[in-house]
């Protein structure tokens, strides 16, 4: 099967709600959760033109602050960074504003979070969970 579109593969791939596949996987992920021994694909996302794999969600740690929750997202995105500096992947100059960024810190909308299985911890919450993207030419 051939991929008809560049729209990321999400859960109607998955669980082939169309018989033809229609995104970025060509195929390779189609009808994957229709199968006992199917595993859920990581997470992808298209951010500025480049596609993004999920990376970790901040995990809801009851009467703490924000930025408690959210310092390992930030230093993990930090080190993917230095890495690809090291490569020479990426300049040192570069800010994380810049297309392409190596890792983005997003907050997850709503309706993400009551379809996407990684947010199931979240639906009970009324704030919503900042999630890191890796590009995929990095990881």
């Amino acid at each position: 099967m051939m991929g008809l579109s560049d729209k990321t593969c999400g859960d109607a791939c998955w669980r082939a709600r169309e018989d033809v596949c229609r995104c970025a996987c060509r195929g390779h992920n189609h009808g994957i959760l229709r199968t006992a021994d199917g595993a859920q694909p990581v997470r992808t996302r298209r951010i500025g033109g480049y596609v993004y794999e999920l990376l970790a969600v901040e995990v809801p740690v009851p009467d703490t602050c924000r930025a408690a929750t959210m310092r390992p997202l930030e230093d993990q995105g930090r080190e993917v960074v230095r890495q690809w500096i090291a490569q020479g992947k990426w300049d040192r100059h570069d800010w994380p504003s810049t297309p392409g960024y190596p890792v983005l810190l997003r907050t997850a909308g709503e309706s993400e979070v009551r379809r996407w299985p990684e947010l199931v911890a979240w639906r009970s919450h009324r704030a919503r969970p900042l999630v890191s993207w890796i590009r995929q030419d990095v990881a």
